[in-house]
């Protein structure tokens, strides 16, 4: 396991302490204040912004009601009037049946007694007031049997010219009602989706700033592992060649080194035990320090780590980088 080596500055111990815990101070404020108000901001403001939305479309929601509810009762006015008028025309057709019957009786009874004409009233009349009188009489009957037709079919006419109207209006009322109960389900919608959209927001939002402010739990510290023999020899192996250039390069034991890999990761160039990666086990960290001519390539590539890890060791860092290994692995 890889750590990286700390040198200490030659500033007085008390001014060091302050100085970290003023940067401390200010990173758990940032951390715990900062950040999760910042991270809720976005959130709140949207939720803000769609509440109002809500209210717009609570209050056109009312005003649509309130429209639904006039053209209803107008509806029930209509069909109330169509209902009367209805009535009403059914009555004139009666009496117009009946006129019609009247008439018909009267002109049956006038055809089996015999038309009455202008020669048989001069004739009979004795003198010239009765004849008057019965012209007068004649023509009072005709126009009243005329006007008894011509009125109650008038009347019927008219109730009919009602109705139609009335039909019309009905129906143009049933369409406006239908536009505006489609209006209505509409806002309906709109307004349960902006309601959903609040609570999802509001719940995201408290999340978010309960992750935030919840302290972020202490890295488990990396268990120290336990020299154990392993199934390749050292001095044998894929990576003995490289191990071997690497330390006649930096004049170190190449047993050693080979050991060190071999205990650290089994001689597996892609071994990750939590943050440690590669055969010698390094964080990101340590492995891209300016010590490591080598930090620029994968953290995974076997030989850049055998080169790095030689350079290392005889720089005199094994101890640090691999506390609990070096030792054993460089014992003989």
């Amino acid at each position: 396991m890889c750590r990286a080596a700390s040198v200490a500055p030659s500033l007085p111990i008390v001014a060091i302490a302050f100085a970290l815990l003023a940067v401390l101070v200010a990173v758990v404020f940032f951390a715990l204040v900062v950040v999760p108000r910042a991270a809720a901001a976005p959130q709140s403001g949207r939720a803000a912004a769609v509440g109002a939305q809500i209210a717009d479309l609570d209050a056109a929601l009312d005003a649509v009601v309130a429209r639904y509810g006039a053209a209803s009762q107008r509806l029930v006015e209509l069909r109330a009037d169509m209902r009367a008028n209805k009535a009403r025309l059914r009555q004139a057709e009666y009496r117009l049946l009946l006129a019609e019957n009247e008439l018909r009786r009267r002109a049956v009874a006038m055809y089996k007694e015999r038309p009455v004409d202008l020669l048989d009233v001069v004739m009979g009349s004795a003198s010239f007031d009765e004849l008057l009188g019965k012209l007068t009489m004649m023509r009072r009957l005709s126009d009243a049997d005329a006007a008894l037709v011509s009125s109650t079919e008038r009347r019927q006419h008219e109730l009919q010219s009602e109705r139609r109207t009335l039909a019309r209006s009905a129906a143009r009322l049933q369409a406006g009602l239908a536009e505006i109960d489609s209006e209505r389900s509409s806002l309906e919608s709109m307004l349960a989706e902006r309601r959903a959209l609040v609570v999802a927001l509001r719940k995201a939002a408290t999340t978010k700033a309960e992750v935030a402010v919840r302290p972020k739990p202490k890295p488990k510290p990396k268990p120290t592992p336990t020299p154990s023999p392993s199934t390749t020899v050292p001095g044998q192996g894929p990576w003995w060649p490289a191990i071997q250039a690497a330390a006649a390069a930096n004049g170190i034991a190449a047993r050693g080194l080979h050991r060190l890999m071999l205990v650290e990761s089994g001689g597996v160039a892609t071994a990750r035990n939590g943050a440690y990666c590669g055969l010698f086990q390094y964080s990101s960290g340590t492995w891209h320090g300016s010590w490591n001519p080598w930090r620029g390539a994968s953290i995974f590539d076997g030989e850049a780590q055998i080169k790095a890890s030689a350079r290392a060791v005889k720089l005199g860092y094994g101890p640090d980088f691999w506390p609990n290994t070096y030792a054993y692995a460089f014992s003989d």
